[in-house]
């Protein structure tokens, strides 16, 4: 068998000395087509990692970079060798000093643009620049984005909302939808850099949940995403390679790089893992998930990634110290669906007795009740807990919607990405 070695430095221009902690995937190109031979693990820009016991032959190593550049290369890997593969992090662009942690809200005004006379809100255009192609439908010289944030959830009862959710993905209305009379900005993107890429960088709106519009793609957006005392750029990136086009978020946070890529489409267990294996990395993403998830005033966000790492790989049963913060990450951030996802799951895994049943029902009424989850995997995980209670007469009045907008979803993306339009699924 082979062996690789995968090194992560920094440019000369990158500045930190902090650890960053990343994936990176293993694919072998030239194995028999009915078998995929792939791997992820854990690398650090502190230590070195080794792969070993892989087939010797052509591998592919991907890499996903803070800013959300793709790197790949190809390796050819010889019996009882070893290869050294080792990558490049750019400087991360500025970030400013995030605001001091707000207390636990109540209610929250909506500030910022004012609607129109006819009640479909005001629009500025922000940036500017690049062609994109492909993915809207017809060319355009500066594809826009369109992104606009809500305070409320569009309807008042669960039923009523997932229907309507379920009927805008269907006809392609579903930011209209969502951001009902709220203002919508039209994004223009950047300038393409040394990469050719497209990229638009978000900004802070204010409001409680933000949405963005690329095409036909409908994203969950995480802004603003504050952690590590710091506001980290947020953007979305046109992927530029083979095959049909698509957009992607991207968080330009070191500290959860590794662990938004994990939570994106790989095991869970290791996306604690990440955190937890490598003393240096650990106390600067905060020492451990468990402390992500206890700052949650200060990154509700990123104290849902950590709950999601969390929760994923514990036992069913088991009582831990972080299992109440998850009650106030539901309690103290009602707009925020992930929450009521973390906390109705973490009562299921729990439930001992009818009564404790009936309270995780409850709490899936309330998530069901708040709308879209900003991270993919609360949305699955919204499915998982519906199949607990399939007599329930809310839960059997939403299923179908929910499956219908669970049919759109991009595997791929760690915040809840819709293709919208085409009819119903």
């Amino acid at each position: 068998m082979a062996s690789l070695s995968i090194e992560v430095g920094r440019d000369s221009g990158h500045g930190g000395n902090e650890p960053i902690g990343l994936v990176a995937e293993l694919d072998r190109l030239d194995g028999p087509r009915d078998v995929r031979d792939t791997r992820k693990v854990v690398v650090s820009s502190r230590s070195g990692r080794v792969v070993d016991g892989l087939a010797p032959g052509l591998w592919q190593v991907k890499l996903v970079t803070p800013a959300g550049q793709i790197d790949l290369r190809e390796v050819e890997l010889a019996n009882a060798g070893v290869v050294l593969v080792r990558f490049t992090i750019a400087a991360r662009r500025a970030s400013k000093p995030a605001p001091p942690p707000s207390p636990p809200p109540t209610t929250r005004r909506r500030r910022g643009f004012t609607p129109s006379a006819d009640g479909n809100g005001g629009s500025r255009t922000i940036r500017f620049s690049a062609d994109a192609g492909g993915l809207w439908p017809k060319a355009s010289d500066q594809p826009p984005l369109v992104i606009a944030a809500t305070v409320r959830p569009i309807a008042a009862g669960a039923v009523e909302l997932w229907s309507r959710i379920a009927a805008a993905a269907a006809d392609g209305t579903l930011l209209g939808e969502l951001r009902g009379a709220e203002a919508s900005v039209t994004v223009m993107p950047q300038i393409p850099g040394v990469d050719d890429e497209t990229r638009w960088t978000l900004p802070e709106m204010q409001g409680s949940r933000t949405y963005a519009l690329a095409g036909a793609r409908l994203h969950c957006v995480p802004v603003p995403w504050h952690a590590h005392g710091h506001a980290s750029p947020v953007s979305i990136v046109l992927d530029a390679g083979p095959g049909p086009q698509r957009t992607r978020i991207v968080v330009e946070d070191e500290g959860f790089a590794g662990l938004l890529a994990y939570l994106s489409s790989g095991s869970v267990l290791s996306a604690v893992d990440l955190i937890e294996a490598d003393d240096d990395l650990a106390a600067v993403v905060g020492r451990s998930a468990q402390d992500a998830l206890y700052d949650k005033r200060a990154s509700p966000l990123g104290a849902c990634a950590a709950g999601y790492a969390l929760l994923g790989s514990s036992v069913p049963g088991v009582e831990e110290p972080w299992h109440p913060w998850l009650h106030n990450l539901s309690n103290w951030f009602p707009w925020m669906p992930d929450g009521a996802v973390l906390l109705a799951r973490l009562r299921l895994m729990n439930a001992r007795d009818d009564e404790d049943a009936a309270s995780a029902l409850t709490t899936l009424h309330d998530a069901l009740g708040r709308g879209l989850p900003c991270y993919r995997r609360g949305l699955e995980w919204l499915l998982q807990a519906m199949l607990r209670f399939p007599d329930d007469p809310i839960v059997a009045a939403v299923r179908p919607s929910l499956n219908d907008v669970a049919a759109r979803l991009d595997m791929q993306e760690v915040f809840t990405t819709l293709m919208i339009g085409g009819g119903a699924r």
